[in-house]
């Protein structure tokens, strides 16, 4: 069995305002690299990317996503809704441009409701890239400053992502699909969200719509920008040999909508607890207070 780590990434909402110049290619790719170690896997912050192991990537062309059934009661977002916009976010960073009408080499499809409400993946059993509303509460201590979390599992050895799960505050932020009444704008926070998912991290291009940080109110990161379409193409090239895919796609080891047995399936934790888990923060002068989070967590099998 190969061994696998998680990593998650925050999308934090705050008004922010940044006085630098940024040079072309300020995406960031999430790689194998391990910020807690010492060792020949650790990472070493490069131009504000953590660089070092094996950049992260899908490594069949069929990306399949569900969301959670309940959608969200508390902001009134059923699951239609949510299913479409996320779908929407999701092939955004699959139909950009990478060159002479080319693509990268990954294709979206919906996969049914799913019932389970807890981030994990299944070592022998049914998965969901799932995307859930945390309407009850939100279960990680950073003061509500957290619009997101995106949880991917992946093969250490090689960077081949194995499952994706996002998690949207909506404990705590007062979030709508519509223009006139959002404080946040879920098309930003979910098409933010697919970067992570597609296998990007932050970028140091504040005009990116994978910047660590959002404003609220607005729109813009719905646009994806010309550093965003440079990564999507660099972390999935066109070129890349896949195979085609098969009528009804699923995540690996077959789609299930239940969750999976505890002894079986590997369940993040909240930082700081269980397995071991690292932080990286980010503060900038801002009208509030920035805080960038990561969190990862490694496991051997």
């Amino acid at each position: 069995m190969h061994a696998k780590q998680r990593w998650a990434a925050a999308l934090l909402g705050a008004w922010t305002t940044v006085f630098a110049s940024v040079d072309a290619s300020a995406y960031c790719s999430t790689t194998t690299c391990d910020p807690n170690s010492d060792g020949d896997d650790a990472c070493e912050n490069v131009g504000g990317c953590l660089t070092g192991g094996l950049p992260l990537f899908w490594k069949q062309r069929c990306l399949t996503y569900s969301v959670q059934e309940e959608g969200s009661p508390t902001l009134g977002i059923s699951y239609e809704a949510a299913n479409t916009l996320i779908g929407n976010a999701l092939e955004k960073w699959t139909s950009v441009d990478c060159g002479g009408g080319t693509h990268p080499s990954v294709e979206v499809f919906s996969t049914p409701p799913v019932a389970c409400r807890r981030v994990e993946y299944n070592d022998d059993a049914g998965n969901a890239n799932l995307w859930m509303f945390r309407d009850r509460e939100w279960p990680y201590d950073d003061d509500g400053l957290t619009l997101a979390l995106t949880t991917i599992t992946f093969n250490v050895e090689t960077g081949e992502i194995y499952d994706a799960d996002v998690e949207i505050n909506s404990a705590q932020n007062d979030i709508s699909i519509g223009g006139e009444r959002a404080s946040s704008d879920l098309a930003s926070i979910a098409t933010h969200e697919a970067g992570h998912v597609m296998g990007l991290s932050h970028s140091s291009d504040p005009r990116a719509t994978m910047f660590a940080s959002y404003q609220e109110g607005t729109t813009t990161l719905r646009s994806l920008s010309e550093d965003d379409i440079e990564g999507s193409c660099a972390t999935h090239p066109p070129d890349r040999a896949t195979g085609a895919c098969p009528d009804t796609p699923e995540p690996r080891h077959g789609f299930s909508s239940e969750c999976g047995p505890a002894d079986n399936a590997c369940v993040c934790t909240a930082p700081g607890s269980g397995k071991s888990s690292g932080r990286w923060a980010l503060m900038l002068l801002a009208t509030s207070l920035v805080l960038a989070r990561i969190r990862r967590h490694r496991r051997k099998r």
